[in-house]
C-alpha cells in the first residue's frame, strides 16, 4: 500500500513541475491565457499514463503494446484538449481544428521566435507552451512507471523549463519563483521516489544495497547535470552589470523586409504633385493620465519609413522588421520618455506595405504587424488596403534641455558606423555645404543646428522641383536650381552630416497639427526630415526644410509644420550655449563593459563540474574494462583464474547483484544463483571451483585451467545480458563500488 501511495504521490509531482514549466512561458502570454491550457495539458497524459501503468507491483504492459497505445490516447486527448483550450473558435487563418492544430505544432515555434514580447495569445502561438508541457508529462510519467529512478522523472520538465525561459529572456518579468516552486518538487519527488523503491524493493526481497547506491548514482549524476547546466546557462540568460541577457531570439533572421515596395522617398514629388488626396486617418487621444503630455507628443509627425542606407543613388532601409506582439520593446541607450498618445489609424488611400505611427510605439493592437525595433517603424504583413485599421499607443521622446544638447557626443557603435558611410563620388558642393554650416562651430549638436540653419536660410521650398536625391541631383539642387522639396533639403543634411562625421539617416512622414482629434491626413502633408544618432540621446530630428508661402490656399507641409515649438526653443539655446575646445563629454561618462567575475566564475565552475562528470563518467566505463584485460593478458595461470573471478564479480554487480564483501567463491555462486538463470549456474559453479583451487592450491592450476576460467567468464556475461535488463546494468555499471573496486582475491 505504500508504494501505491508513493506512486501516486510521485504522478502528482510529476504534474506540478510539468504545469510549473509549461508556466515558465508566462512571460511571453501573461498568466491569464497560459494557466487553462498549461494546467490541462500537465494534468490529462499523467492520468492517462497511470490508468495505463497500474499499480506498482502488477506486470505492466510491455512497452511494444503500451506506447502505440499511449501514442493513439495522446493523440486523441490532446486534439480534444487543444480543441476544447485553444481552437474552440477556429482559428483566424486556417480553417478548421485539425488543419489549425498541426499548423501551430509546425509553425507556432518559428512565429514565436519572431514575434515581439509580450506575445498574442492567438491558438497557433499558445500551442507551444501546451505542446511542450504536455510531452513533460507524458515522459515524466513514463518514467515514473517504468523504472526506479529517483530524478530521472523531473529532466523533461526541467527541460522544459530551459526552453521557456531560453525563449522568454527578453520579455518583461521573472521566472525567479517558478524556479523556486521547480526546485521544491523535485524534492519532494526524491521523497516519494524513494519511499516507492524502498517499499517495492522490500516487498521484492533483493537486496537493496547494490541497486539503491545504482540509482543513488544516477540521481547524483542528473543532480551535477542540471547543476552544470545552471551554471553555465545562468550568467548567459540573466543580465550582469548592465549587460544584456544571452536572447536566442536575436539569431532568428527575418524574412520580412520591404524590399518589394515602392521606396516612400521616391512618392514623395509625386504626392506633392496632387496635394489633395486623402491618405489615411488618425484620431489621437491621451493614453494615460496627462493631457499637456499628450498634446505635446500630437505635435510630433508621423512616421512613415526610416532610411538609413545610401549608396550614391537611392536611401534604403536596413530595418529587420518581426511580427508585432502586444508591445514593442524599449531601446537600451535612448533617453526615458514620458507620456503616452494612442492613435487610431484607418487607412484610405495609402498602398504599399508601410505603416504610419508616431514615435514611438509602445503597444500595438490590429492583425498582421510587424516592426523593426530598433527605429519603431511599422510595416504590414500584407499590402495595405483601404478600410484597414489599427491602433498605435506611442511615447514621445523627451527633448533634453539646452545644455544636454549642447555637449551631446555622436553614437560609436556599429549601427552608427554604418550611418557615417558615404559611397565614393561625392560631390564638392555637398562638402561645401557641410563646411559653410559648420564653420565656427565646435560641438556636433551644434555643427548639426548649423548646417540646419544654413539650408534653410539659403535655399528654397518649391513643391514643384524636380524629384531625386542621388549625388547628381544633389549637387543640381546645390549649384543650380538651389530650389527643391523636403526630399532635397533632407537628403543634403544626411549626405552632409555625415561629411562632418556625424551618423545620419532620412525620415519619410507626415507633418501632424497636434493636439488630441481626429485629422485626415493628405498627400500635401507629406514630409522628409533627417535624423542624428547622439549617445545617450538617441535619434535627434532636425528641420532643413524652408517655410513655403501659402498658394491657393493651401499650405504645404515645410518646417514650419513638421518642428515643434518646444524642440525649437531648446536647439536655439543650445546653440547658443559655449562650448570650450575639445567639446565637452556628455553629463554621464560612457560605461566600460567588462566581462565580469559572475562570468568567468560561472563558467570554471561550469568547465570544472562538466570535466568531473566526464572523468566520473570516463572512469565508470573504461574501470571494468581495464581490469578485465589485466586478467585476461597476466602471464601466470593462477593470476588469470583470479582476473577471470574478478571480471565475473564485476559483471555480476554491475547487474545489481549485492555480493556481501566476505562471500567466500561459492558463496557468491550461491548467493547469485538466483539471479542469474538456470544456464548461468553451472558455470559460476564451476568457476568458484576454479578460483578457490586457484587460492588454495596454486598447483594445480595450468594454462589450460585458465582458459577454462575465462570461458566460464563469458558465459555468466551473456547469460547476465540475457536475464538482466540493460538499464539495471548501466545502472550497476555507474555505481561508486564499481568504479572505485578493488581486488579482493590475491
Amino acid at each position: 500500500m505504500t508504494a501505491l501511495w508513493s506512486r501516486a504521490g510521485s504522478f502528482a509531482v510529476v504534474t506540478v513541475m510539468a504545469g510549473l514549466a509549461g508556466g515558465s512561458f508566462h512571460r511571453a502570454f501573461g498568466w491569464g491565457p497560459l494557466t487553462g491550457p498549461v494546467a490541462l495539458a500537465a494534468v490529462v497524459p499523467v492520468i492517462a499514463v497511470a490508468l495505463l501503468a497500474g499499480t506498482p507491483r502488477r506486470r505492466r504492459v510491455p512497452l511494444s503494446l503500451s506506447l502505440p497505445a499511449s501514442l493513439l490516447a495522446w493523440a486523441a486527448l490532446w486534439l480534444g484538449v487543444v480543441a476544447v483550450t485553444l481552437f474552440r473558435h477556429g482559428s483566424p487563418t486556417v480553417p478548421g481544428v485539425l488543419p489549425a492544430v498541426g499548423d501551430g505544432l509546425l509553425n507556432g515555434w518559428a512565429r514565436l521566435l519572431a514575434v515581439t514580447l509580450p506575445a498574442p495569445d492567438s491558438p497557433d502561438l499558445l500551442v507551444v507552451p501546451q505542446a511542450l508541457t504536455w510531452l513533460a508529462a507524458g515522459v515524466g510519467a513514463e518514467l515514473v512507471a517504468r523504472t526506479r529512478t529517483v530524478l530521472l522523472p523531473a529532466v523533461p520538465a526541467v527541460v522544459v523549463f530551459v526552453a521557456g525561459v531560453t525563449l522568454t529572456v527578453s520579455a518583461p518579468g521573472s521566472n525567479l519563483l517558478v524556479a523556486t516552486a521547480l526546485v521544491a518538487a523535485s524534492g519532494l519527488l526524491i521523497l516519494c521516489r524513494r519511499a516507492e523503491i524502498r517499499s517495492l524493493t522490500t516487498a521484492s526481497g533483493r537486496g537493496g544495497s547494490g541497486s539503491s547506491a545504482s540509482r543513488a548514482v544516477i540521481g547524483v549524476v542528473a543532480a551535477v547535470a542540471v547543476a552544470a547546466a545552471s551554471v553555465l546557462l545562468g550568467p548567459l540568460l540573466s543580465p550582469a552589470h548592465g549587460r544584456d541577457p544571452y536572447d536566442i531570439r536575436a539569431h532568428r533572421a527575418v524574412p520580412l523586409h520591404p524590399i518589394s515596395t515602392v521606396n516612400p522617398l521616391d512618392q514623395v514629388a509625386a504626392w506633392l504633385g496632387d496635394p489633395g488626396r486623402l491618405l489615411f486617418a488618425v484620431r489621437t487621444s491621451a493614453a494615460q493620465d496627462g493631457a499637456q503630455n499628450a498634446a505635446q507628443a500630437a505635435a510630433q509627425n508621423i512616421r512613415l519609413a526610416v532610411l538609413d542606407r545610401f549608396d550614391g543613388r537611392s536611401w534604403t532601409s536596413s530595418a529587420r522588421f518581426q511580427p508585432a506582439g502586444r508591445q514593442v520593446p524599449a531601446v537600451a541607450g535612448e533617453l526615458p520618455r514620458s507620456g503616452e498618445l494612442r492613435q487610431d489609424v484607418e487607412i484610405d488611400g495609402l498602398d504599399g506595405v508601410w505603416l504610419p505611427a508616431m514615435d514611438r510605439p509602445v503597444r500595438l493592437d490590429g492583425v498582421g504587424l510587424a516592426v523593426d525595433v530598433d527605429s519603431g517603424v511599422l510595416l504590414s504583413a500584407v499590402p495595405v488596403r483601404p478600410g484597414r485599421r489599427y491602433t498605435v499607443v506611442s511615447a514621445p521622446q523627451t527633448i533634453p534641455d539646452a545644455t544636454a544638447l549642447a555637449v551631446s557626443q555622436p553614437a560609436t557603435d556599429a549601427d552608427a558606423d554604418a550611418a557615417r558611410y558615404l559611397p565614393p563620388g561625392l560631390p564638392d558642393s555637398v562638402r561645401e555645404a557641410a563646411r559653410r554650416g559648420s564653420v565656427g562651430r565646435i560641438a556636433p549638436f551644434q555643427q548639426a543646428f548649423g548646417l540646419e540653419q544654413y539650408l534653410r536660410g539659403t535655399f528654397s521650398y518649391d513643391s514643384l522641383a524636380p524629384a531625386g536625391h542621388t549625388y547628381g541631383h544633389l549637387n543640381y539642387f546645390l549649384t543650380r536650381s538651389q530650389r527643391g522639396t523636403s526630399e532635397q533639403f533632407a537628403t543634403v543634411f544626411a549626405v552632409a552630416a555625415r561629411v562632418l562625421g556625424l551618423p545620419s539617416r532620412v525620415v519619410v512622414g507626415f507633418a501632424f497639427p497636434g493636439g488630441p482629434r481626429t485629422a485626415d491626413v493628405h498627400t500635401g502633408d507629406v514630409l522628409v526630415w533627417p535624423e542624428i544618432d547622439f549617445a545617450g540621446v538617441g535619434w535627434l530630428p532636425f528641420y532643413p526644410t524652408p517655410q513655403e508661402s501659402r498658394r491657393g490656399g493651401t499650405e504645404v507641409a515645410s518646417s514650419a509644420s513638421g518642428e515643434s515649438s518646444e524642440r525649437a526653443r531648446r536647439a536655439e539655446a543650445a546653440a547658443a550655449v559655449p562650448v570650450q575646445y575639445p567639446a565637452a563629454p556628455p553629463s554621464a561618462p560612457p560605461v566600460v563593459r567588462h566581462t565580469s567575475l559572475r562570468v568567468y566564475v560561472g563558467v570554471i565552475s561550469g568547465a570544472v563540474v562538466l570535466a568531473c562528470a566526464l572523468g566520473y563518467l570516463a572512469a565508470a566505463a573504461g574501470s571494468p574494462v581495464a581490469r578485465r584485460r589485466r586478467g585476461r593478458r597476466a602471464r601466470i595461470p593462477r593470476t588469470r583464474v583470479v582476473g577471470a573471478w574478478h571480471s565475473t564479480h564485476d559483471a555480476l554487480a554491475g547487474a545489481g547483484i549485492a555480493i556481501p564483501a566476505a562471500a567466500t567463491p561459492a558463496e557468491t555462486a550461491g548467493i547469485a544463483a538466483a539471479g542469474i538463470g538456470a544456464s548461468g549456474r553451472a558455470s559460476l559453479a564451476s568457476l568458484a571451483d576454479l578460483v578457490t583451487t586457484a587460492l588454495f592450491a596454486a598447483n594445480g592450476i595450468g594454462p589450460a585451467e585458465a582458459d577454462k576460467a575465462w570461458l566460464h567468464e563469458k558465459q555468466v556475461r551473456a547469460q547476465l545480458r540475457r536475464v538482466v535488463p540493460l538499464h539495471r546494468r548501466m545502472a550497476g555499471r555507474l555505481a561508486p563500488s564499481q568504479v572505485i573496486r578493488g581486488r579482493r582475491y590475491r
